[in-house]
C-alpha cells in the first residue's frame, strides 16, 4: 500500500512516546515508543511510514508484561484524518493477519469476524474482554499527543483476549498545545515542538504489540513468545 519502512534511534534523549517508566543510561533514555521520531519524519514529507522495532519499558514482569518488546508503529497522512480511519486500519491490518494464519490455534477461539465498541467508564475490565472491542471515551488530559475534541482524545485502544493489543489516535498538530501538554508531562521535546512549527499535515497513527499478537495466535504467554 506504499508504505515505507523506517528505523529510529532506540536511544533518546527525551523519554517520551507512552505513559510508561523508562530505563535511563547516562544522558539518554531507552525509548517508551518511536512515536516522536517517526512523526518528525512525517514532518519531513514521508506520508506512509512504518516502523517494526524493540522499544523498552521498566516496569514489571507478568505473563503479559515484558521490559523489552516488539512494536509496530503505522503514521499515514490523510486530510481529514478521524477515528474511524484509525479503527479501520488496525481491523483491516488484523483481519489480514489472521486470513494467514492456519487454523488449529487460538484464533480460532475469537470471534475476528466482528470488532464491537465500548466506551471509557470506571469499570471497565479488560481481562472480561474475550472478543474484539474497540475502546473509546478517553480525556484528553490522559492522551498528550492526541487531538482532541470538547475534551476527548480522537484516540482508541483495541482489547481482545483480556488484554490490550493495539492503540491509535488522530495527531495533534498544534506546536501550542503539544508544548502545553509536554510541560504538564514534565517533559518537552524541544525538536518535536520545532518539528511541529514546521507543520504536521492531518495524521493519524496505529500501534501494535506484535508479541501480544502472537501470543493470541498461538494461546502462550509472553515469555514463550519472546
Amino acid at each position: 500500500q506504499g508504505y515505507i519502512e523506517m528505523q529510529t534511534p532506540t536511544l533518546i534523549r527525551n523519554p517520551f512516546g507512552a505513559d510508561a517508566k523508562p530505563f535511563e543510561t547516562d544522558g539518554y533514555y531507552l525509548r517508551i515508543a518511536p512515536e516522536l521520531e517517526l512523526k518528525k519524519l512525517v514532518v519531513g514529507g514521508f506520508d506512509k511510514i512504518y516502523e517494526i522495532g524493540k522499544s523498552f519499558r521498566n516496569e514489571g514482569l507478568s505473563q503479559k508484561h515484558n521490559p523489552e518488546f516488539t512494536m509496530l508503529e503505522i503514521y499515514t497522512v490523510k486530510a481529514g484524518a478521524s477515528l474511524s480511519d484509525v479503527m479501520i486500519q488496525i481491523q483491516e491490518l488484523l483481519t489480514e493477519v489472521i486470513l494467514r494464519v492456519k487454523s488449529g490455534l487460538f484464533v480460532n477461539k475469537i470471534n475476528w469476524a466482528e470488532f464491537s465498541m465500548i466506551k471509557m467508564s470506571t469499570d471497565f475490565d479488560e481481562l472480561k474482554i474475550k472478543h474484539p472491542a474497540f475502546l473509546t471515551g478517553f480525556s484528553a488530559d490522559e492522551s498528550p499527543l492526541a487531538a482532541s475534541q470538547n475534551g476527548v482524545a480522537l484516540r482508541t485502544e483495541l482489547y481482545v483476549g483480556g488484554m490490550e493489543l493495539a492503540n491509535g489516535y488522530v495527531e495533534l498538530s498544534s506546536p501550542d498545545d503539544q508544548f502545553a501538554n509536554f510541560q504538564a508531562q514534565g517533559v518537552v521535546d524541544t525538536d518535536y515542538i520545532n518539528a511541529l512549527k514546521v507543520g504536521l499535515p492531518p495524521t493519524f497513527g496505529v500501534g501494535i504489540g506484535i508479541d501480544r499478537l502472537i501470543m493470541l495466535l498461538t494461546d502462550r504467554n509472553i515469555k514463550e513468545v519472546i
